[in-house]
């Protein structure tokens, strides 16, 4: 990749070799049934027709989706146009979207075909992930694919590594690092 500043090329790190680390490929063997509960969105995918995506949740579920994660799925499947409509909102997760009239706005109206819900602004509100599921369910027949953080906080997880227990009477709360 080259640049131009001040008049001049210069060449910058990454993308064109020139200098710029290599990181080693990842190597990992996936399980071959690691898409059987996709079934219709692997279907779209094979056989080539369109695949509409709704990405729904924060900041985390935007950075994802500028990723271009759907341009290297789409190198596999050149059969299947891929749309990809990322629905965002900083710091919100299925808390916010669960509230009438927004599952209907921020999925419903993109007509997808698979929703992936993401982030880690869920409040470890479970009930409310379920909540959109069924909202979404209700009016569509798409897939989901979940990909989100822990659905406790720490202090209910015992066992975790920086897992804290909650404070009592005799206790102070632990102050975080």
């Amino acid at each position: 990749m080259t640049a131009i500043r001040d008049g001049q090329e210069r060449p910058q790190s990454g993308g064109d070799g020139g200098g710029a680390a290599r990181i080693p490929p990842v190597r990992v063997d996936l399980p071959a049934e690691r898409l059987a509960r996709l079934p219709n969105t692997m279907k779209r995918l094979r056989e080539g027709s369109t695949l509409r995506i709704v990405m729904l949740g924060d900041s985390i579920v935007n950075d994802t989706a500028r990723g271009c994660w759907h341009e290297l799925v789409a190198r596999h499947y050149p059969k299947c146009k891929i749309v990809c409509y990322t629905c965002v909102r900083g710091s919100t997760g299925c808390w916010f979207y669960r509230q009438p009239g927004k599952v209907e706005k921020y999925v419903l109206a993109q007509r997808p075909d698979l929703v992936v819900i993401g982030g880690i602004s869920h409040r470890y509100d479970v009930d409310a992930i379920r909540d959109c599921l069924k909202q979404i369910r209700a009016k569509s027949p798409c897939e989901f694919f979940l990909m989100t953080g822990p659905s406790a906080p720490p202090t209910r997880l015992p066992g975790r590594i920086g897992a804290r227990r909650p404070p009592t009477a005799k206790t102070k709360p632990t102050p975080r690092p």
